[in-house]
């Protein structure tokens, strides 16, 4: 049972209050809890506007039994410093390392497990084995890794999360609409039946090679209601703050 965002910030506490909306833009409380009933969603936020924060809080109102955290590498010490500062977060596992490390590492029985995109494709078959049986929250960081719905990359998330909540995380731009599909299938994936479907709502045009040079109705896309997320942009959120959090 989801639980409220009061209720989750009463039980683990944070080590800063988060940010209240204003008038003219969405911020950081409201932002959770408006996705937080819905089972998958997008959390589109610039650096430094405490996607981090969010996507924690997004989890913990989700309260699933187990957190799945995938990152690149390089962020996964960045998120058990974060993690461990949260109050009464539960056991944390950074599932890494060799062949045999990671063989000897108990997959169950913490409340946060993360791992690597390569490391979630190299052990599919053991994460799905132990975690499957449990409900999960699938958070996937720096979500560009997934945005190509060809790839491994999102094949793995897509089956990994299959009826569990999924939230993807990032600041990056979208290089192309093309992109937004992969999105949107692993978030909403009744939006877009296929590929084809998405490109002949969307693409207006192509050149003599099948690129393509001009789309049409991203209006739709960005308005669409079946596609929680939210956007937050630094300028306007840290705007007149010394210290962001």
């Amino acid at each position: 049972m989801t639980r409220t965002l009061a209720e989750v910030l009463k039980e683990h506490p944070l080590p800063f209050a988060l940010r209240h909306s204003r008038e003219d833009f969405l911020d950081q409380y409201e932002a959770v809890e408006s996705l937080i009933d819905y089972p998958r969603a997008g959390l589109y936020a610039e650096v430094g506007t405490g996607k981090t924060a969010m996507g924690t809080c997004l989890a913990l109102c989700w309260n699933a039994e187990v957190n799945v955290l995938i990152m690149p590498p390089i962020l996964l010490k960045q998120w058990d410093r974060w993690l461990k500062s949260v109050g009464n977060i539960g056991s944390i596992l950074i599932y890494r390392g060799t062949p045999a490390e990671r063989k000897a590492m108990k997959l169950v029985g913490h409340k946060w497990v993360m791992m690597s995109i390569g490391i979630l494709k190299r052990d599919f078959a053991r994460i799905k084995k132990e975690l499957g049986p449990k409900k999960k929250s699938v958070l996937v960081d720096e979500a560009t890794s997934v945005k190509n719905s060809a790839s491994q990359n999102h094949k793995a998330v897509a089956e990994l999360a299959e009826d569990q909540n999924l939230a993807l995380l990032t600041g990056t731009p979208l290089s192309t609409p093309h992109d937004a599909y992969g999105y949107v299938k692993l978030i909403s994936p009744g939006v877009s039946r296929s590929k084809g479907q998405f490109d002949k709502l969307h693409v207006e045009a192509l050149d003599h090679f099948g690129k393509v040079v001009k789309w049409t109705h991203l209006d739709r896309m960005q308005q669409h209601p079946r596609l929680p997320r939210i956007r937050l942009l630094k300028d306007p959120v840290l705007a007149g703050l010394d210290h962001p959090p």
